[in-house]
This record gives structure tokens, sequence and C-alpha cells, in this order.
């Protein structure tokens, strides 16, 4: 890794630096969109840096669907990757003009302060820090506060979640909606026992609940160093598969884009069961083979948890690429056939519809990436 973090281009325009961090779900993605519209209403220019261990990311294609900056930076952690980080900062600042870049780190990093935060900030002086965000999904965090969670163990998600909320200066609970009102101020008053050093808001960042204040917030305070919470567990003790893929889908026959992802998601998560494993998060996004940025988008978080369209195509049609993101408990070979399963049992059911995979790798954090050949699925 290059460890000079210092700028090459000497001190320019000042660009605010705003992480958006949380666990697997919590809806970083949505949020940063939100966030980028609102600073876009201020005149303000806005760009996005999503972080993912693969490559062909979702959260990526959204963004870029909605007219945001956006740029990928993969391969790793956000927190092992400092100077590419900055190369991007500096492409957003010089060409887009960016005066904010919002930071939407892996789902499972942490140590955000001593590893990210705190050596940007010494060498380079033309980014300032907005206190640190993470964000949480309130049935997530009902579950992994619990004491059971917290003692079962390395093999679970427990730890990295808790230790991101430690870090944080603000912790946001999204999807609001969720939970009833007093399902929510017991969650509210939870964290705020457990981690007494952060505010807390609550909103929903599809709803728009909340996000004003939040959002006045990170614009108006800096982030203030304060002694760093160590965590030297590894990413890989965590049993967690990733798996990244982009299929070309075509049909003789036009179809529905938001139907056919709840149809493959709903496969999924069923064929996923049956192998004793457990999503923990997916997301597809099928963008259509025309001119123009509709897409459809899909997210399901938990296997309880029922596939949930987020967005949709206007019209049927009859050809579009499909990203889709799986983090999941399970062998990343058992991931793999089932994401293939499921999509010849998509095929078997609409005879007219073909899948070719273009990309796939699947993979535990740490462990060799093992993408496989563009393929026709048969």
């Amino acid at each position: 890794m290059n460890t000079n973090l210092s700028s090459d281009s000497g001190v320019g325009p000042r660009a605010r630096i705003v992480l958006m961090a949380g666990f697997l779900g919590a809806g970083k993605t949505t949020a940063a969109a939100e966030f980028a519209r609102f600073l876009q209403k201020r005149g303000k220019i806005a760009a996005v840096i999503t972080n993912d261990h693969g490559a062909e990311l979702v959260d990526s294609t959204t963004l870029r669907a909605q007219g945001i900056f956006t740029e990928s930076l993969q391969g790793g952690a956000l927190c092992g990757l400092q100077a590419d980080f900055i190369k991007i900062a500096h492409r957003f600042i010089e060409k887009s003009r960016a005066e904010v870049l919002i930071a939407e780190p892996i789902g499972t990093c942490s140590n955000f302060a001593r590893d990210f935060i705190e050596p940007l900030r010494r060498a380079n002086p033309i980014f300032t820090f907005a206190p640190l965000s993470v964000l949480v999904d309130p049935l997530r965090a009902r579950q992994l506060l619990k004491p059971e969670a917290a003692s079962a163990g390395s093999n679970n998600a427990a730890a990295p979640f808790r230790h991101q909320l430690a870090e944080a200066d603000f912790i946001v609970i999204n999807k609001a909606d969720q939970l009833p009102a007093r399902d929510l101020a017991e969650l509210r008053m939870e964290l705020a026992q457990q981690f007494p050093s952060a505010r807390i808001f609550t909103v929903s960042a599809t709803g728009g609940a909340g996000l004003e204040e939040w959002f006045e917030c990170v614009m108006s305070k800096d982030w203030v160093p304060r002694p760093a919470i160590q965590n030297e567990r590894a990413m890989e003790e965590i049993s967690i598969s990733w798996l990244n893929c982009t299929v070309l889908l075509s049909s003789v026959r036009y179809f529905e884009a938001g139907k056919l992802l709840v149809d493959l998601a709903t496969c999924v998560q069923s064929l996923l069961k049956q192998e004793a494993g457990e999503i923990i998060h997916l997301k597809m996004v099928l963008k259509p083979d025309h001119d123009g940025s509709d897409i459809a988008a899909l997210s399901l978080v938990q296997s309880q948890s029922a596939p949930k369209l987020s967005r949709d195509v206007s019209e049927p049609i009859q050809r579009g690429e499909l990203f889709l993101s799986a983090r999941a408990e399970a062998d990343p070979e058992i991931l793999h056939s089932v994401l293939n399963r499921a999509l010849l049992a998509l095929m078997e059911r609409s005879s007219e519809l073909f899948a070719r995979m273009q990309h796939c790798e699947h993979f535990r954090p740490g462990n060799s990436k093992r993408p496989s050949a563009s393929a026709a699925l048969a």
C-alpha cells in the first residue's frame, strides 16, 4: 500500500469529507443519495465514493443512475486504501469542483478514526471532516444489541456492529418507520445507554423524516479527535461471504423488470435457506438496455425479511444488465451455486428469457477472489 497520504497538487480548494458508515443493510447508499440532493439544493457540489472488496458495485450503479457523481474504491476496506481515496478525491475536486465528498465504507469496516480520518487529516490540509455518522437498521440493531448476541463467539456480526457504534459521533437510526413508536423509543434509550458519547438521530432515508436535522449537523460541526477504540480483530473471522456479479438478460417477449427482481430475490432467499445459509444483505439493480435513467432496484435485509422493490422501470423491457451483490452467512461456493440455480429456475419459468453471466466473484474477505469467466447459463 502507498503510505504517502499527502496531496501531490499542494493546498487547493478545501473539501469536506463525510463518512456514512454502518453495518450491511443500514441504508447508507440511499442516505448518501439524499444527502447529495440536500447539498445540491443549497448550491453545493457533492460526490460519492463507494467502497467494496470486489468490483461491479450495485451502489455505484444506483447512484450514477440518479445523476450523482460517483466513483468506486475497490479491492479492500476503506481504511486500508487511504492513498487511493485521496487520488479519487482530488479528481472530483479538480474535475467536478466537488465541495463535499461522501464516503460510503464497506459495511463491516471499522477503526475509522485511527486508520482513516486521523492520517488523512494530518497529511492533507485541504480536507475538513464531519463527525462520523454510523447508520443502523433498527430491526438488526434490536437483534445485535441483545446480551446473547454480544457473547455468541467470534463468528457473528455483533462485534463489528458494536465497534462501529462505539466509534460513532452520530448514531443514525434509519428506516424508523419499520418500528412502532414505543419500540423505537426503547431502541433509542438502549443505544444512548450503551453508547453515551454519540448523538442519536432518528430518520427515514426513503421517507425523508429527520434527514434535514442530521444533515445540518453534518455540515455545521467538525470531527473532534477522541481516544481511539482498538479493534484488532480480523474481518475474515466473521463468517460472511461476498458475491458480486453482472448478468445480461434478454427475452423475445417484454417482461416486467421489478417483478423479475422480486422473483429472483425470493428464489435466492429460499434456496439459501435450504442450504442452512442466511442472507445478511442482498441488493440488485436492473438497468434497461436503452437510453434514460430508469432502473429497477431491490434490497433484501436478513433472511426473515421480504424483498423490497425501491425503484422500478416505467415500462416493460426486453433487455437489460443486472447488477447483484449478496452478503450471506454461507460458504462462498454455496452462495455462488445458489445464484446460478436461481437464475436457471427463472429461465425455466420463462422459456423466452436468456441470462448470460458477464462477471462474477465470490469470496470471503481476506481470501483470494475467484472471478468466473463469462458464460451462458443453460
